[in-house]
């Protein structure tokens, strides 16, 4: 028998991408094959140690230390991850081969506990996000102009958690995952992470369409007490800037003033109240669910026309793939992951600027969900194209595949 062992964090991304690749990797592992342990750390629901077995694998949640202050904060990790060693280690069985599949980079002292105790497993890191991304919205061009110049202070903070990363994957990883070419593109020639370690494996879901015919458009658009005539946008994510929400709200609020019957719902928590002021006039045009489950966001996604994702950077997208699945047509912005999984076939893409601070043209986006507006015929293609896509690159058989190849091979 073999053991994977995932380790995740609880943080807010785990209600999103990163909690959606966790699912779906449970759901690929073959588990006749693999037992799985899913170790989930920085647990924030349960304040004691707490262990269940559901669906065939075991969870293992670790609460997250309380810290009482700036130096302790410097302390804890070695402390921490030592504590998470000796609460999992009864739990793994030596005499079976072991992966440790990392989903985040902090965890140097985990790794190298286990590596002592377990010494012929093997570790392996997807690479959800780098931490510079967030500070630089994705711009490869300005991280490369950062790096020649490594001992500018203000970017002292990036530049350390880019050594951070790279020490991690090349002394800890016997391998790691990207999940799209610009990711890959970016550990060969940034972090000079030696090819032999690196794999592409795309993200994957397991196939909800709705198939949805206008009578259930109609049921479905009854149930959440919205007009049959509606002309409804949906976005889908977190309420964050990088998001290019209010982007969004400006490009839609100008297109209200021509088109009476467009709605647009935004699915997503984060910070609602600032998205509220800025959606102030149009109250009862714009919809803020906040945060739903799976089975309500694919209905949401199916009484809807059309999906707009005008994020500034994505490292994949599972979002676009979800609307693709439910053969919804896309507007999105033309950059990294999203870029790479919207087609001019199933969509239509917003240029950003490529000067150092990265912009998205609201007027640019207002263009392109006007044009599926007046064009119902292109839009309804796209959306079977989109569909038809999905089936092709993304149902969750070939990403189930992939990952089952990739485990086996790193065993041998």
């Amino acid at each position: 028998m073999k053991t994977i062992c995932l380790i995740t964090e609880n943080s807010r991304s785990i209600n999103y991408g990163i909690g959606t690749y966790i699912n779906q990797l449970i759901s690929a592992i073959k588990k006749d094959v693999f037992k799985i342990i899913v170790l989930c750390l920085y647990d924030l629901e349960h304040q004691n140690f707490f262990i269940e077995d559901r669906d065939g694998c075991r969870y293992i949640y670790i609460p997250k230390p309380h810290i009482n202050s700036y130096q302790e904060a410097g302390e804890w990790r070695k402390t921490y991850f030592r504590a998470v060693f000796y609460m999992l280690f009864p739990y793994l069985n030596l005499e079976e081969r072991l992966i440790f599949h990392f989903n985040f980079f902090d965890g140097y002292q985990l790794v190298s506990l286990l590596k002592k105790r377990c010494p012929n497993a093997k570790f392996v890191l997807t690479v959800h996000y780098m931490g510079w991304s967030f500070d630089l919205l994705g711009n490869v061009e300005r991280l490369r102009n950062i790096l020649k110049n490594p001992n500018a202070v203000e970017y002292k903070s990036i530049v350390e958690s880019i050594a951070m990363e790279k020490g991690f994957m090349t002394e800890c990883c016997d391998s790691v995952i990207a999940v799209a070419d610009h990711s890959y593109q970016t550990l060969v020639k940034e972090y000079s992470i030696p090819l032999e370690k690196l794999k592409i494996i795309k993200h994957g879901i397991i196939d909800r369409g709705l198939f949805c015919d206008e009578e259930l458009k109609m049921k479905l658009r009854k149930k959440y007490d919205l007009n049959e005539n509606d002309f409804i946008l949906v976005y889908a994510g977190r309420l964050d800037p990088v998001k290019g929400i209010s982007v969004l709200l400006k490009a839609f609020k100008d297109l209200n003033r021509s088109y009476d019957t467009l709605k647009l719902l935004v699915i997503g928590d984060g910070d609602i109240k600032r998205y509220l002021e800025e959606a102030n006039g149009f109250w009862s045009k714009i919809i803020f669910t906040g945060f739903v489950n799976k089975p309500e966001l694919y209905e949401l996604y199916a009484l809807s026309d059309v999906g707009v994702l005008p994020s500034l950077h994505e490292e994949f997208g599972f979002v676009a793939i979800e609307m693709q699945m439910q053969a919804l047509p896309l507007v999105v912005s033309d950059t990294t992951g999203l870029k790479e999984i919207v087609d001019e076939e199933v969509g239509i893409k917003v240029t950003i600027s490529d000067d150092e601070n990265l912009d998205l043209s609201a007027d640019n986006l207002k263009k392109a969900i006007q044009y599926m507006l007046c064009y119902p015929s292109e839009r309804h293609m796209m959306g079977n194209k989109a569909r038809t896509k999905f089936l092709r690159e993304y149902e969750s058989s070939i990403f189930e595949n992939k990952m089952m190849d990739f485990y086996n091979d790193i065993l041998e």
